[in-house]
């Protein structure tokens, strides 16, 4: 029998009986657990960007408390030398420009080395593309295949990183390659 202290009344999200909370040192481990920083990868189109200072803002608080924050951009950023950015070519992927033979490699190292999660990682971009949801230009829906792509390859270049969470910034083109990545990865997006 669960003592009464670490037994919760019965609420909306556990209807059928009370919620046990785990023991005192069960509940420090995973206290200790949640301070640790786990490599996060922050994915926006151009990065860094003058006009996008709350991107890099975060970036640079994480890393000031310690996490292992990547930047990941698709694109070649025109900004890199501007005062106060330069620390930012620290710690960052290019997908496509001057990353995109890295990103090829990247993808095909994933599909020799995790074959079923690639395939997987297609199967659901193609049904995507097949069947969006919504009307959408074949051209666009084309794109989605590029994508699942370039997110298995930058996947793959996270592996090597050790990024397991993925931050996905404008619901655009960064979040459809860092969706089909966390895809790939099994990691949180």
């Amino acid at each position: 029998m669960i003592p009464e202290t670490q037994t919760l009344a019965r609420s909306a999200e556990a209807p059928d009986g009370p919620l046990h909370l785990p023991s005192p040192k069960v509940q420090i481990a995973l206290e200790q657990m949640l301070r640790l920083p786990v490599p996060i990868a922050f994915i926006a189109g151009t990065f860094p960007a003058v006009s996008e200072t709350f991107v890099y803002r975060e970036i640079y608080a994480l890393r000031q408390r310690g996490w292992n924050a990547w930047a990941v951009s698709l694109n070649d950023s025109h900004d890199d030398s501007e005062p106060g950015l330069e620390d930012f070519q620290r710690g960052r992927i290019v997908v496509y420009g001057s990353g995109l033979k890295k990103t090829f490699i990247g993808a095909v190292r994933e599909l020799f080395d995790h074959p079923l999660k690639t395939f997987r990682t297609l199967f659901i971009a193609a049904a995507d593309a097949i069947s969006p949801g919504e009307p959408t230009d074949w051209k666009i829906r084309l794109k989605l295949l590029a994508q699942a792509t370039a997110g298995i390859g930058l996947a793959g270049r996270l592996r090597e990183v050790g990024a397991r969470h993925l931050h996905s910034h404008f619901a655009h083109a960064p979040t459809s390659v860092g969706m089909y990545a966390a895809i790939q990865l099994g990691a949180c997006q």
